[in-house]
C-alpha cells in the first residue's frame, strides 16, 4: 500500500529544505559557472520544497533571504543584486500560485467578493518580501564592506609595523 498523497508530498519538500541546508555547508568562491550552478541547484531545491503538489503548496520566504545571504559570500554586487531579483520573482510565482490554489478551494460565488481582498493581501505581501529582500541586501553588504575594512586595516597596520621594524634596524646611530 502507498503512502498517502500528503505524506509523500511533506517528504519531498522535507528532501527539498535538507537539501537546501546541505547545499549551504559549501559556498563556492572561486569558479564563475561552479558558483552559477550552486544557486541554481539552491532555486530547485526551494522550488521543489515549495511546489511540489497544490494541495500542499506552501510558500518559503525564509529560504530565499538564506539564499540571498549565501549569494552575497559568492558574488560581487551585480550578481547579488541579480539573484535577490530572481529570488522575488520566485516568490511572486510561488504567490500567485498558492493565491490560485485558494481561489480554487473558495466557492465560486464568493470568488468575486474576496478578489479585492486577495489582490490587496497580494500586493502586501509582495512589497513587504521585496523590502525585507532589499534590507537583507544592504544589512549583508554593509556587513562584507565594514569586514573588508578591517582586513584591509589590518594589513596596512602590518606594513607599517614590518616597515617600523625595518627602518629601527637600517637606522644606524653616528656613535655606532
Amino acid at each position: 500500500m502507498a503512502p498517502p498523497l500528503a505524506t509523500r508530498f511533506l517528504v519531498i519538500t522535507s528532501l527539498g529544505v535538507l537539501g537546501f541546508g546541505i547545499l549551504g555547508l559549501y559556498l563556492p568562491t572561486q569558479a564563475r559557472w561552479g558558483r552559477i550552478g550552486h544557486v541554481l541547484a539552491q532555486f530547485l531545491l526551494i522550488f521543489v520544497a515549495t511546489a511540489i503538489g497544490q494541495a500542499e503548496f506552501r510558500l518559503f520566504p525564509l529560504l530565499y533571504l538564506i539564499l540571498v545571504i549565501r549569494s552575497c559570500f559568492m558574488f560581487a554586487l551585480l550578481g547579488r543584486v541579480m539573484v535577490s531579483a530572481l529570488a522575488f520573482l520566485m516568490f511572486l510565482v510561488g504567490l500567485h500560485l498558492r493565491l490560485q490554489a485558494l481561489r480554487g478551494q473558495v466557492p465560486p460565488q464568493l470568488v468575486g467578493r474576496l478578489q479585492p481582498f486577495l489582490f490587496g493581501m497580494n500586493l502586501n505581501v509582495s512589497i513587504l518580501f521585496a523590502l525585507l529582500l532589499g534590507f537583507m541586501l544592504l544589512l549583508v553588504n554593509a556587513l562584507l564592506a565594514e569586514r573588508q575594512g578591517r582586513e584591509q586595516l589590518h594589513q596596512v597596520n602590518q606594513e607599517l609595523r614590518r616597515s617600523a621594524r625595518q627602518g629601527d634596524s637600517t637606522v644606524v646611530g653616528p656613535g655606532s
